[in-house]
């Protein structure tokens, strides 16, 4: 399996392939001079005569492929034979059986067209060939009897039995290309890839003009992964047979390997036209339109072979994963139980059955399949990956890293596991090691979208906005039309301050989006930020409709009705926030403020004794609380209250001013002289402060610093 994008199982000699009954002798040109010595040697009404009609109608039904037909007119030939012989093998005997085992071999019978193979080669050793008559006789000589058995050997799988064979063919003649042709097949059958490639040199060394041969020869460097050089083998096979199938097959998965996949389908497609029973040339035809991203062409492919090999595992599975692309998720999972109910052991089939879990939300379900898949093959990245991305959306982020790590390690190059670690690392919190796994994605591919936003993001949460503004904005040079790439720039511009930049941003994210919520609650916040209380109305409100459960945004609406003086409509939104979350200090702190504004002094005590017990250093809640308990006359409270927030700043101006307000109150002229004295030393510009320490100072019977007081106080525009 391959990581990413769509993968390819590729048939790479499934069926027992055409050559094996080209190693297998036919009935070539030796055969008709043969035939035409009978003829001239006997009449048609003598006994040998109607042995040889019977051969030659044989040989026409076998030439027309007519099988069965063949081997029952073999079969009277060689009835015929024994009872005129006695019961003894003659040449024509052997000449019959061998024959018949062709035809059992065309009929994949192999067992009993070895069988016939063995008995003529018994009979070969026995009197040492054919007798004098027929020597001259190019036909089935020992040599070529022993292919005949190797290459059935090779049908029936018993490479080993069969490499003897072609190996005693070549020691009786070593420029035996076919024989040298059958002992490489056997080499390559056995996973001798190298020994096999050196056999296929020397067989086409000596017949350069042997098709399958360089076809076969192309199977072997294919699987030693020299893509380039089998493609040019298969091309020579090609060129000496232009409608060689296999040849065309083997040349569409070289180019497949080497992602030339239009050239690849181009030769699948003229396999399929030679040969349309050929099951895996449809299967691979439809993986290659799935590279190219074409997945209702690869579905078509994928029935075409199901319905020509329902019992074949393969094609199943790789609907299963072209129905995935699509996000049909019932329907693949649906074949690949098809695939694993032929197959349970395909680790493949497993994990296109947990993906297809995946995307129905069943990620327990994907789990098991994932981890059944890796017991079967531990070593595939795709899967790891896979499982990784189930565990992380149950939010079990340490096992989904541990997961991402295992497939990283077998492939330091999948950017989808990097990325999953990636994400994985931030939501453990860990955003140093984040950016760094997303930073591995963007050296392999700098333009992958999805690791800029991870590294935005991670940024983002590290603080470094300024550095996350310009991942952002990469984004977007790439992908202009990006929404969360402007949403993101947008908030990364809010955090820096910059809002009306930010109001900007988030405007473009909804022009691309109208229904990004994010961006809608977004801009409200950068509105009120900006004073746009009328407008921050507007956009909570259209906010509202998307998620009427977001404390947050309610606690936003609140604040821009309390700035348009919409006290009761303010009051409403702070406790629907309230009672969605009851835990935030800052919307009992505004609650407070809408109660004051209402005149409902005690109870804006009591929202700001809410706020100070869940965060007690707002200081603005302590402040208000002082300025509610100053409105019902409780200087002492008051007072005890703005202490509390000078104790947090000390030059909280709002808390100075409380405090002098509520000593002057309490007749403590002198505490609260100093404290506007404090007030005008960090804000010299304060009129309102000159004003009242200049009526402190009159108290005090100290006219003329009063009266410096007061003129300071008009001077800065105070009426």
């Amino acid at each position: 399996m391959k990581a990413q994008s769509f993968i390819l199982i590729f048939f790479i000699s499934i069926f027992i392939e055409p050559i094996l009954a080209d190693l297998a002798v036919d009935q070539g040109p030796s055969w008709s001079s043969y035939v035409k010595d009978m003829q001239e040697q006997y009449e048609p009404e003598t006994p040998n005569g109607e042995i040889l009609s019977w051969i030659v109608s044989g040989d026409d039904s076998y030439r027309l492929g007519y099988y069965n037909e063949a081997l029952e007119l073999y079969g009277n030939a060689l009835t015929l034979s024994r009872s005129y012989s006695g019961g003894d093998y003659s040449d024509t005997t052997l000449v019959i059986k061998n024959h018949m085992g062709d035809t059992l071999f065309k009929l994949s019978r192999y067992e009993e067209a070895l069988k016939n193979y063995e008995e003529v080669q018994t009979v070969l050793e026995r009197t040492g060939g054919f007798s004098k008559g027929y020597g001259n006789l190019r036909f089935h000589t020992g040599n070529e009897n022993l292919r005949d058995q190797g290459a059935a050997l090779i049908a029936l799988g018993r490479y080993e039995e069969a490499l003897l064979l072609f190996d005693k063919a070549v020691e009786d003649d070593s420029q035996d290309s076919v024989a040298l042709h059958g002992k490489a097949l056997a080499l390559f059958r056995l996973g001798r890839f190298k020994e096999s490639l050196s056999t296929y040199n020397l067989s086409t060394q000596i017949n350069p003009s042997d098709a399958l041969a360089w076809k076969d020869k192309g199977d072997a460097v294919f699987d030693l992964g020299s893509y380039q050089e089998a493609l040019n083998c298969y091309e020579k096979a090609i060129n000496l047979i232009p409608s060689y199938a296999d040849a065309w097959y083997g040349k569409g998965n070289a180019l497949g390997k080497l992602g030339r996949y239009l050239h690849a389908l181009a030769s699948f497609n003229r396999t399929v036209e030679i040969d349309p029973s050929n099951v895996a040339a449809w299967n691979n035809r439809g993986a290659t339109f799935a590279e190219l991203r074409r997945y209702n062409d690869a579905l078509a492919c994928f029935d075409e072979s199901i319905k020509k090999a329902p019992d074949y595992p393969i094609p199943w599975s790789n609907k299963a994963e072209a129905l995935l692309s699509l996000g049909r998720y019932k329907e693949s999972l649906n074949c690949s139980n098809k695939s694993l109910g032929i197959d349970n052991s395909s680790a493949f089939a497993w994990t296109m059955k947990g993906k297809a879990f995946a995307g129905m939300g069943k990620y327990s379900n994907a789990l098991t399949c994932y981890n059944e898949s890796l017991r079967l093959d531990s070593t595939d990245a795709e899967t790891w990956t896979a499982k990784g991305d189930a565990l992380l959306k149950i939010g079990r982020y340490g096992d989904a890293l541990t997961s991402y790590k295992r497939s990283i390690e077998i492939d330091p190059s999948n950017t989808e596991a990097l990325k999953g670690s990636g994400e994985a690392l931030s939501n453990l919190g860990r955003n140093n090691e984040a950016l760094a796994s997303y930073e591995k994605v963007l050296a392999l591919n700098a333009s992958d979208i999805s690791a800029l936003k991870g590294k935005a993001e991670a940024l983002s949460k590290l603080g470094q906005n300024e550095k996350a503004l310009q991942s952002y904005e990469n984004i977007i040079s790439l992908s202009p039309s990006d929404e969360s790439a402007w949403r993101g720039k947008a908030n990364s511009l809010n955090k820096l301050g910059r809002y009306e930049a930010a109001l900007q941003s988030y405007e473009k994210a909804l022009i691309l989006n109208p229904s990004d919520a994010i961006a809608l609650k977004g801009k409200a916040e950068v509105q009120s930020k900006l004073g746009l209380s009328s407008e921050a109305l507007t956009s909570y409100e259209e906010y509202s409709k998307t998620d009427i459960s977001d404390a947050d945004a309610w606690k936003g609406k609140g604040d821009a009705q309390l700035s348009l003086g919409k006290y009761k409509d303010a009051l409403e939104s702070y406790n629907k926030s309230t009672e969605i979350n009851s835990r935030n200090s800052a919307t009992w702190n505004s609650k407070g403020v809408a109660l004051y504004e209402l005149g409902r002094y005690e109870e804006a005590v009591d929202s700001y004794n809410k706020s100070v017990a869940i965060d007690s250093s707002n200081t603005d809640a302590w402040n208000n609380k002082g300025f509610a308990l100053l409105a019902l006359n409780r200087y002492d409270a008051a007072l005890d209250s703005y202490n509390k927030s000078l104790a947090i700043n000390a030059s909280d101006k709002k808390a100075l001013n409380g405090k002098g307000n509520a000593l002057m109150n309490l007749g403590r002229y002198e505490e609260a002289l100093g404290c506007f004295s404090k007030v005008t030393t960090l804000d010299p510009l304060d009129a309102a402060a000159w004003n009242t320490k200049g009526f402190i100072l009159e108290k005090l019977g100290r006219t003329g610093e009063a009266n410096a007081a007061y003129a300071k106080a008009k001077g800065l525009g105070y009426a």
